[in-house]
């Protein structure tokens, strides 16, 4: 089964999370803890790792996925364009599992690095640098460096880049 991306409604996602799970969903909802001023006084709280989206996992073709849509707390399931589904890359729900710590929360200074791991052919996103913005398929890695495939104006090129300098490219969302 894939993961899938669901976005939810404004501070809803323990909600959505929870009505989905009721749907017999496999939900994923990433929480990290971080210290607040709440009320004059540091207070420690679990904030979601990225707010206002969760995970859920399910078989396209074989569960009553649709109602996902319609699920209190939800806001909709996060396709491409043209409305299909867009499974996220495989490995990146387990990678950020594994980074969880005893208590099941992610440390948000750790984990970009370990989510960094590519599959020949994902489509990464230039973040820094002169080719800033610019998308390429992954070919592979070497050391610290990842080699992408450019479409440029001369045609394709083959370029290295430091693994900071680059990430997967989100779906498009809607």
């Amino acid at each position: 089964m894939n993961w899938y991306v669901v976005q939810t409604k404004p501070k809803q996602e323990q909600i959505a999370e929870y009505n989905l799970k009721n749907q017999g969903f496999d939900v994923f909802l990433p929480q990290y803890q971080a210290t607040k001023i709440i009320h004059k006084k540091l207070a420690q709280v679990i904030e979601p790792f990225f707010p206002a989206y969760i995970f859920v996992s399910f078989d396209i073709l074989k569960d009553r996925w649709r109602s996902i849509h319609s699920t209190k707390g939800v806001q909709k399931l996060v396709a491409s364009r043209d409305d299909t589904a867009t499974p996220l890359p495989r490995g990146f729900i387990e990678a950020l599992k594994a980074q969880r710590d005893d208590d099941g929360y992610l440390n948000p200074h750790n984990t970009n690095e370990a989510l960094m791991k590519f599959n020949k052919g994902d489509e990464i996103t230039i973040n820094h640098g002169p080719f800033i913005g610019i998308s390429g398929t992954y070919e592979r890695s070497k050391k610290d460096n990842v080699v992408l495939l450019l479409s440029l104006l001369t045609g394709k090129t083959i370029v290295e880049l430091p693994r900071r300098m680059v990430e997967l490219q989100a779906p498009v969302l809607r």
